[in-house]
């Protein structure tokens, strides 16, 4: 509830509670509803926390809740998640991104991740850009090279587009 406090006064009401159930159920959280968050993983808290963010950028449906855009920024917010928690994580992000009236910006290391799963990439290398747009734009085999000092090999698969193989 605490992602809630910005959209009640004293008590939370019945779009509060709704909210609440549906991003608990939407990143697998309901288990832990009753659980000190101390006594959870690493990883399951990381969950937690990302539906205390959700809930205060859910919308409940109503027109009115529509009329203004939501921001969310995320700095690694894959860390502690297994690949399974990260793969559905990014899934869920990106169909929230699909929203007409979301904008997401997300500091994420796995080229892999960010080439699947983002719509624009900027590229920094030492707190500067050294490209931006589309992922094959971006991550070429020159530019990975440059910044990261490592050779990729781009494997194509059908369902998610490239993968890298790092030499």
């Amino acid at each position: 509830m605490m992602g809630r406090y910005p959209h009640f006064g004293s008590r939370p009401g019945a779009t509060d509670e709704k909210i609440i159930d549906e991003v608990m159920a939407n990143f697998d959280v309901t288990e832990f509803s009753d659980r000190n968050y101390q006594t959870l993983s690493g990883g399951e808290r990381q969950r937690v926390n990302f539906a205390r963010v959700l809930a205060q950028l859910w919308r409940d449906g109503s027109a009115q809740a529509a009329s203004s855009c939501r921001y969310l920024f995320l700095d690694e917010p894959l860390t502690f998640l297994d690949i399974r928690h990260q793969i559905d994580f990014m899934k869920k992000i990106r169909a929230f991104a699909d929203a007409p009236d979301a904008v997401i910006v997300g500091v994420v290391h796995d080229l892999n991740l960010a080439a699947r799963f983002a719509d624009h990439l900027v590229l920094l290398n030492d707190a500067r850009v050294v490209a931006n747009g589309t992922a094959a734009e971006v991550l070429t085999t020159e530019r990975i090279e440059d910044v990261f000092g490592v050779r990729p090999t781009f494997i194509r698969s059908g369902d998610s587009g490239v993968h890298f193989i790092f030499n």
